[in-house]
Parts: C-alpha cells; structure tokens; sequence
C-alpha cells in the first residue's frame, strides 16, 4: 500500500493512467486513489481514458489470437466437436495449472509455525 501511495502522490496522471497495466498494484490502487486528494473529476476522466485504452487492447489482442487460432484448426480440418474438445482440455490443462501455482503460492506465503504445526 505504501508503494502504491507513494507513486500515486508522485505521479497522480501517470498512475491514474497506467494502474490497470501494472501486474500487482491492480487490486490494491483504486483504495489508495480513492483515499487520495486526486479530484473526481479528473479520476473520471483519466480512468475512462485508461478503460478506453485497455478495452481496446484487450480486444485486439483477442481478435489477433482468434484469429491466429482459426487460421490453425482451420488448416487442420477437424470436426467442431472435436476442437470443443481441445478447447474444453485446453481449459482444464490452463485452471489445473493456476491451481497449483496459487495453491503453491499459499503455501509458501504461510508463516513458518503454522506449517510445521500441519507436518
């Protein structure tokens, strides 16, 4: 929180404008801007254009890879129901993974005493 206050009292335009980019400071930055001096106004402002910003490079990115996506199955020729499939494997394969990395995470993140108390 205190890095988070610390760039947004440094650089209020720049952060208002840049926080949705940043892995990290996301969830935490509209607390700190919303307990800040930053006026409403220029919050709104600058956050639509940021939203503005990130919808349509969300967007783009999107449409690039569905099309780099289509343009791979289509070259293969496979049934619908068959790339359903590989999409519904791709789906698991990707959750499994963030499953294991966050639940590695949260292991790692306990306090030392109350790991050797599980063990």
């Amino acid at each position: 929180m205190q890095r988070v206050t610390g760039l947004l009292e440094k650089y209020p335009t720049g952060f208002i404008l840049a926080f949705r980019f940043i892995y990290g400071i996301r969830i935490i930055s509209p607390v700190a801007i919303g307990l800040s001096k930053v006026p409403a106004l220029k919050f709104l402002v600058l956050n639509a254009i940021a939203a503005l910003v990130w919808g349509i490079g969300i967007t783009a990115i999107g449409y690039l890879i569905g099309n780099a996506v289509e343009e791979i199955f289509g070259r293969l020729r496979l049934h619908r129901h068959l790339l359903v499939a590989l999409g519904v494997i791709l789906v698991v394969v990707i959750a499994a993974a963030l499953v294991v990395r966050y639940g590695m995470n949260r292991e790692h993140d306990k306090p030392e005493a109350e790991k050797a108390a599980r063990h």
